[in-house]
């Protein structure tokens, strides 16, 4: 009995230390370290139509991304219902985690945004939704100085 209490224990310990979900059935694959323009939550962005990017993990050998989905909000309360009222990429087939450009709405200069990830494991199940990740928009034109 108290083999399988450390055991268990250990085991808690080491997925909370990967990062992954603690749901009773966690997914093969999860994503983390949500990224816009190579920054976790930055301030001030440039770029009129920002890189996205994150990074996965598993505790699955052989695992992979086969597809991504990406919502992107005004608000948290928006993005919390699986609403992406500035983008919903929709389910993209492919492997890319790294520089996906944002297609959706116009961002206007200081915009705040919201935005997160659930990707597709190699037999096609989906993740959790990643944790929300924000960006603030800098100025874009000179007219808004």
């Amino acid at each position: 009995m108290r083999r399988s209490l450390l055991r268990l224990a250990l085991l808690s310990l080491f997925l909370r230390f990967c990062n992954a979900p603690l749901s009773a059935n966690p997914a093969p694959l999860w994503t983390y370290n949500l990224k816009t323009e190579y920054q976790s939550e930055p301030l001030a962005i440039e770029a009129p139509q920002p890189r996205l990017s994150w990074m996965l993990r598993s505790y699955v050998r052989g695992q992979k991304q086969t597809a991504y989905r990406i919502l992107v909000a005004r608000s948290k309360e928006t993005l919390k219902a699986d609403f992406g009222d500035m983008w919903d990429s929709g389910k993209v087939t492919g492997s890319q985690s790294l520089h996906v450009e944002y297609a959706g709405k116009p961002l206007g200069s200081g915009a705040v945004c919201y935005w997160k990830v659930r990707v597709w494991d190699k037999d096609g199940k989906p993740s959790e939704w990643s944790n929300p990740s924000s960006r603030e928009m800098g100025i874009l034109r000179p007219d808004d100085w």
